[in-house]
């Protein structure tokens, strides 16, 4: 299932469309790895849309490489290692830690490559500036950094919790995700020129509905929020719904 693109292991295409007539990269929240987006793949398979999902460093595939725990660098690398598939309409979905890595790379590709997605999909974030207002998890011990992520995202399975082996294999991504995104500053520039759809859960403790309005600022562009039921994984409980959304504005 698992085929990156020859010389970008930064991208799976579970299923490859050489006629697409548009991309659509997904990127994962932390912890989370390109299979989040496997079952998108599936539904939209015999659509003319492709779903490139972005697999991270030190997970599934990529689970021996070292994972990145710096904005910048990891930036840097997925600016690189999209380029080839660049030649066609494109469009970002990110969910959480996802969506800052989307908006990021929407700033860098218009920096360097002046293009931009037709439209990007921030799901389940807080706006920027407000991303790091929460207080840190990555100081504490294994154990209760992991408990402490299971109680504020409410996504983290009992067996890892419970299970020394398990734990292990999670720590180095989730370490280094959350020390990506405790160290995340957001720098002022001018907005972008693209339409922000913009996606909560209604149910969601960590990212209260009134901040979803803030992400508004950041766009010279129309912006749209959307309410979906459930808490901050709603991506996975409302996923009809949600891709149904994400197609039909796409169109």
């Amino acid at each position: 299932m698992i085929s990156p693109v020859p010389g970008a292991p930064w991208v799976v295409r579970p299923f490859q469309k050489p006629a697409a007539t548009s991309r659509l990269f997904c990127f994962p929240f932390a912890g989370g790895g390109a299979s989040a987006y496997f079952q998108w793949a599936r539904d939209l398979s015999t659509s003319s849309i492709e779903v490139c999902a972005i697999q991270l460093p030190g997970r599934e595939n990529r689970l021996r490489e070292k994972p990145v725990s710096s904005a910048s660098d990891l930036i840097d690398s997925l600016h690189d290692g999209i380029q080839p598939l660049l030649d066609r309409p494109f469009s970002f979905f990110g969910h959480s830690m996802g969506a800052m890595l989307a908006f990021e790379l929407s700033h860098a590709l218009r920096s360097t490559a002046r293009t931009q997605p037709t439209a990007l999909f921030l799901s389940g974030s807080k706006p920027p500036h407000s991303i790091c207002t929460e207080a840190t998890l990555n100081h504490l011990p294994d154990k209760e950094f992991v408990a402490a992520i299971a109680e504020r995202y409410q996504a983290v399975p009992k067996e890892i919790l419970n299970q020394p082996d398990l734990l292990e294999l999670s720590l180095p991504k989730l370490r280094a995700d959350f020390t990506l995104i405790e160290g995340y500053s957001c720098e002022t520039r001018d907005p972008l020129d693209i339409p922000f759809w913009i996606f909560g859960g209604d149910s969601d403790p960590t990212v209260p509905v009134s901040l979803l309005y803030n992400w508004t600022e950041y766009t010279k562009n129309s912006s749209t929020v959307q309410i979906f039921p459930g808490d901050h994984f709603f991506l996975n409980s409302a996923r009809a719904e949600v891709l149904k959304s994400v197609v039909r504005n796409l169109s």
